[in-house]
């Protein structure tokens, strides 16, 4: 059987139509191609298509506004610890700023910072704007009594500032102003505006 001027798959078809052997697919692009080469082609072409399908569905967009958080190891999607090439391929911060100690801090927008040590992520920080949480529970908007209620232990303020949840290690945060005598008894209904995931710092002995 002879068949001119068809694309491929019409001419596949009518041939397994006619029940009779075609040896070349002649139309457009096409030339004359053995059936079976071209076949083993275009199917090529299909895996190669759906494994570039399959890499884009895992790597998830940075930053990612609904990822958890995750004390130690990771906010908006990005790792403490994954070097800035990781996710800034994957990303364009809107301002980027050199600080001192070889530090530098990108920007994605007002909700999500990311601080870099001599190229690896040192430290994520997340903004109002953010909807991740951290435990399914706790996450911009909670308030501190919320937090106390989730960890089973008062807030407590570290050495430079930072409020902490005893016992749950890689994390901080920071509330609005605080009222009355600014002590965390006083303002348990402060809410929580800024996350920072950091790495866990081995205890001393």
């Amino acid at each position: 059987m002879r068949i001119e001027a068809l694309c491929p798959g019409v001419a596949i078809a009518q041939s397994l139509a006619s029940r009779k052997p075609t040896n070349f697919l002649v139309g457009p692009g096409v030339g004359h191609m053995p059936i079976i080469p071209f076949l083993r082609t275009l199917q090529a072409r299909r895996n190669a298509r759906t494994c570039d399908c399959a890499i884009k569905r895992t790597m998830s967009k940075i930053p990612d506004l609904d990822a958890p958080i995750i004390p130690g190891k990771s906010a908006a999607g990005i790792a403490v610890g994954s070097t800035v090439k990781d996710f800034i391929v994957r990303a364009v911060p809107t301002l980027t700023t050199e600080l001192s100690s070889g530090v530098v801090r990108y920007e994605f927008g007002p909700v999500v910072k990311v601080w870099v040590r001599d190229g690896v992520v040192d430290q994520v920080g997340v903004y109002a704007g953010y909807h991740g949480l951290l435990d399914g529970k706790i996450g911009i908007g909670s308030t501190i009594a919320e937090i106390e209620d989730w960890c089973g232990s008062q807030v407590e303020e570290d050495e430079a500032d930072n409020l902490i949840a005893p016992g749950s290690p890689g994390w901080c945060f920071d509330t609005e102003y605080w009222v009355g005598d600014l002590t965390v008894s006083s303002n348990r209904n402060a809410t929580v505006n800024r996350i920072f995931v950091h790495s866990i710092k081995p205890q001393r002995g």
